[in-house]
This record gives structure tokens, sequence and C-alpha cells, in this order.
């Protein structure tokens, strides 16, 4: 029985539930084709982990589409007894006349209705909202005619105290479910924009971009964007929606002249990422000449070769290579570039290094464009690196390895 139960641990929620995975940049597209095309049957619902950039995906869309959000946080109509309150309206020739908040869109108004945190609510709340979901109307309320609805909900795991709203047949059939996986080049693109802090313009005085200085870090060492050990353990950790908070107190920091990695800078980014993290992006903002980016490797291998073969001849700092070299895969395999362009460097790159590491390549390639749904890409990458005489003569010294620890054993 404990066998069973370990193996029933390792699937992964999507699959548990056969919930189609999507990237931030996907999702997007899904609910822009539902707002044009004004296809109101099925409720969108996006799964994923806190911090992962739901919200983020409906102010985005907001914003581009000119219209208000009601940000409706399902938990506190919990707190409301029956969830929303009637009174009675003799007048008007109704017995009962629904109490609703101000936040629900006027007549007219051009909005999306979001349902954030939708399995936070108890059922009688939950309840509330069925007719708003399926009918778009709740008692005498009618939502306009050019109104969204979009829903938003934490995976139902150890790591969340959420209700099983996966058992309510009768909502989850009323939703048209997708789980927000991390994209990196989405996240990217979206960082390089003014959109990236367009709610924190009481704090800047105007929307901009990413912090330059943390967004180096993060093009640097993309996989840390996403600190799934750190979540797992329940400590503070890194995600979008944190990095946008420490991004935030970057900015703040310079106008106060403080240096973004003194200790109270460095304290600062620790409160929201976890102290580990901070370290590495105040060391990276005091002398960043001694990383290397991974897309420099895949794009123009030769300006950075040297400090590459430095890294990778010095046994004390090996770790710091196969982190590297995780990196490099990462940045490969979510920003996808062009497979001609990227294919020499990539190689030249292999050239340079150990043996061990490379032979643990394909599995740990195999795993990353599965996370980032870029397995065509590996296919048409793989078919590239496949004509170059760079590429057999990598299997030959991966052979030789084998062989020869093979022999040692026998």
């Amino acid at each position: 029985m404990a066998r069973k139960n370990e193996n029933e641990s390792k699937i992964e929620y999507y699959e548990l539930y056969d919930i189609p995975r999507a990237t931030v940049g996907e999702i997007k597209s899904q609910i822009m084709m539902s707002l044009k095309t004004k296809q109101h049957r099925g409720v969108w619902c996006i799964v994923g982990d806190a911090g992962m950039g739901k919200s983020q995906i409906i102010h985005q869309i907001a914003e581009e589409t000119g219209r208000i959000i009601c940000d409706i946080r399902t938990a506190h109509f919990g707190l409301m007894g029956a969830g929303i309150p009637s009174i009675k309206d003799a007048k008007s020739g109704d017995h009962f006349k629904i109490k609703l908040p101000e936040i629900f869109p006027a007549k007219n108004e051009k909005a999306i209705v979001f349902f954030d945190e939708i399995n936070q609510g108890a059922q009688h709340a939950l309840a509330m909202f069925f007719s708003v979901i399926e009918d778009r109307r709740m008692f005498n309320y009618f939502l306009p005619e050019d109104t969204l609805v979009v829903a938003a909900m934490n995976p139902n795991t150890a790591q969340y105290a959420v209700t099983q709203i996966e058992n309510n047949a009768a909502l989850r059939r009323r939703l048209k479910w997708l789980y927000a996986i991390p994209a990196f080049k989405d996240w990217l693109k979206h960082a390089e924009t003014p959109a990236f802090h367009s709610g924190d313009t009481a704090a800047l005085g105007e929307a901009r971009p990413c912090h330059p200085g943390i967004l180096d870090f993060f093009r640097n060492k993309p996989t840390t964007l996403d600190d799934f050990k750190a979540r797992q353990e329940n400590k503070q950790y890194c995600c979008p929606a944190t990095v946008q908070t420490i991004s935030l107190d970057a900015y703040l920091l310079e106008e106060k002249g403080i240096p973004l990695y003194k200790d109270f800078a460095v304290t600062r980014f620790a409160s929201s990422i976890g102290v580990t993290m901070a370290n590495q992006i105040g060391a990276f903002l005091k002398d960043s000449s001694v990383e290397i980016n991974p897309m420099d490797i895949l794009l123009k291998f030769k300006s950075v070769k040297k400090r590459v073969e430095k890294l990778a001849n010095d046994k004390a700092l090996r770790q710091n290579f196969m982190n590297l070299n995780t990196d490099v895969l990462t940045a490969l395999l979510t920003e996808c570039p062009e497979v001609k362009k990227v294919a020499p460097n990539f190689l030249k790159f292999l050239m340079v290094q150990m043996n061990d590491p490379i032979g643990g390549l394909m599995p740990q390639m195999k795993s990353i464009s599965k996370q980032n749904k870029s397995a065509d890409y590996l296919k048409k990458f793989m078919r590239e690196i496949g004509q170059y005489d760079e590429w057999v003569e990598i299997h030959k010294r991966i052979d030789a390895s084998h062989r020869s620890v093979d022999n040692d054993i026998r």
C-alpha cells in the first residue's frame, strides 16, 4: 500500500485531472479568442501555482482591450453568510432584490469579471456564482453583453489550503480548464515592457519595465525564475510575482541612493525571495562580469569561449558549470532561437566540456522540453545538429568514456 501511495504522489496535478498544459502566452491567446468571438459558453479557469502570473494574464488582456477588471475574491463571500445579501423591494414588484457589490460591472460597461482563487470559497458562496458563470445573471442582475468571465485557482495539493472544487461536477462542467506552466520566454517578453510595473505607478510615478539589473540576472540564470524546490519546502521562493516585487524594490532603493548589493538591499530582496536567492542577486549586481549569459553561448560563443573554458576546467567550480549547462538548455528550449544560428555554437559549447556533463544531456533536454512544451523544437534542433561532424565526435567521446568506466568495473 505504501508503494502505491508513493507512485500516486508522483502523478502531476494536470495528469491526475486530465487538464491541458499551456504557457502564459498560450493561455492569453485562448482567452483573447473567446473575448473577440464573444464566446460566453464555457468559462476559462486557469489553474497554477501561486505567483505563476495567472492574474497578470487577465490584467494584460484588460489593458490591451480597454476593459476594467471586476476582481472577485471568492473567499471573501464566505464571510457573508449566504454569500450575497438581498433586500425587499415591494415598489418594483419584486419580492426580493439582490444587493450586489459595487464591483460588478454596470450596464454597457466593458469589463472582465475575474473570479480569483475560486476554490478558496465556501460551497454556499460558490453556489451563488453558478448562474453568473452559466447564465450570465444572478437573480435580477444581468452581466453586460460585452463582459468576459474568467476564473483562476491554485491546484488542490498539499501546498494550498483550498476546497476540492475538482469534485464539484456541476461547477466543473461549466469551466474550460488550463494548467499554467512556466515559460521564461513569455515572462521575458512581458518584463521588457512598461506593462511590467503598470500597477506600481503610485510608487514609481510611471509604468516601467523590470529593473535592468534584476532583468539581466534572470537573463543569465533563467532556471531561477521559478524556485520550485524552495516552494515545495515552504520557504520564501522566487516566482514571477516576487520578481516584480524585488524589481520595484530595486528602483526604490536606487532612488534612495542605496547600492543594490549592500546588506540593506539584499535583506529587502530576501524578504520576498529568500536569503539564498537574494545573495545570488546581490553578488551578481555587485559584479556581473563573472557571469556568462546563456544566450551569448548560443548566439556568439566565440565572445565567451575563454570564460567558458576557464569555468569548465576549474574543478572547484564544477557545480557552477553544471548550473550553466542547465541555464543554456533552458534558454535554448524556452526561447527557441533559430536552429541554424545556435546549432554550431551549441556544439562548440559541448566540445569544451568533460564527458560527464554531456552524458546526461539528452534526458535533461527531454525533461526541459516537456516542461516548456517545446518537444517539436527539440526534434528540429536535433535534426540540425545531427548534420555536423562535431556531433559525431561528441558521441565518440561519450562512448569512449563509457567503455573506459566499463573496463574499470570489470
